[in-house]
């Protein structure tokens, strides 16, 4: 099912329920039965976030199982849909993991990075490389090769806030973590010190809390883990990866 069709059907369901509860009101209201304030928030609102809860269970749940409608009202007494911002079950696992998704991430001063983070093409979203970073977006210490100046384990932590930066920048681009219908492929790089090889247990960072948020059937990826000489300000891992979007 399409994500357009079950929008519309639910809009024009609740449509002309609000509709019909608001006429009925005002009709009660003229009758001298009662407030019409009253009856917005005792007998209204209740019984359009029933209906839409209903209905809900019954459509497209990627595309509206995670967005709660709420109604205001014009002086007319007719409502107004407007969607409110609703935690997702993406941002609800991260919270509970008291996880936090850092800020855009500052490049070091004279430094300029003309391009975007996140790139959306139809259902794809393209990502470019992306680093470790603090909470504020710097850039997230130690810095080095793995295997010299950074231990497995902390390559290992590295790799794991680099995910933690995508997924900030992909909030950021989708509105929604919970956007994302499918990982693809995933490009792990490692600042690797002469004679290390164990880049796919660093990159294993990323792709284990990937596949504790997502679930093994969303989360799964494709993946390459390499080693290089070098990478941009002495960051230990760069990692840039691919999505598919549900909506």
């Amino acid at each position: 099912m399409s994500g357009q069709g079950p929008r519309r059907r639910l809009a024009a369901l609740l449509a002309a329920d609000v509709v019909g509860y608001s006429r009925m009101t005002r009709a009660n209201e003229s009758g001298g039965t009662g407030s019409l304030g009253a009856h917005r928030t005792d007998i209204l609102l209740p019984l359009v976030t029933k209906h839409h809860r209903r209905v809900a269970a019954k459509l497209d749940q990627h595309t509206i199982a995670h967005r709660q409608v709420r109604y205001l009202w014009q002086d007319d007494g007719y409502p107004v849909e407007r969607r409110v911002h609703q935690m997702t079950q993406i941002e609800e696992r991260l919270s509970k993991m008291g996880l936090v998704l850092p800020a855009p991430a500052v490049p070091p001063p004279g430094v300029k990075l003309p391009f975007q983070f996140i790139r959306v093409l139809g259902r794809r979203a393209l990502i470019s490389g992306h680093a470790p970073l603090n909470p504020d977006g710097s850039l997230a210490e130690p810095r080095g090769k793995v295997g010299r100046d950074l231990t497995l384990d902390q390559g290992y932590v590295a790799a794991r806030l680099t995910a933690l930066a995508i997924l900030g920048s992909l909030k950021r681009g989708l509105g929604e973590l919970d956007r994302v219908g499918n990982w693809g492929r995933v490009f792990g790089m490692v600042n690797s010190a002469p004679g290390f090889n164990n880049q796919p247990s660093v990159i294993n960072g990323f792709s284990d809390l990937i596949l504790e948020l997502y679930g093994p059937a969303v989360g799964a990826h494709t993946r390459s883990a390499v080693g290089m000489a070098e990478l941009p300000f002495d960051i230990p891992v760069e990692i840039e990866a691919e999505v598919e979007l549900v909506s």
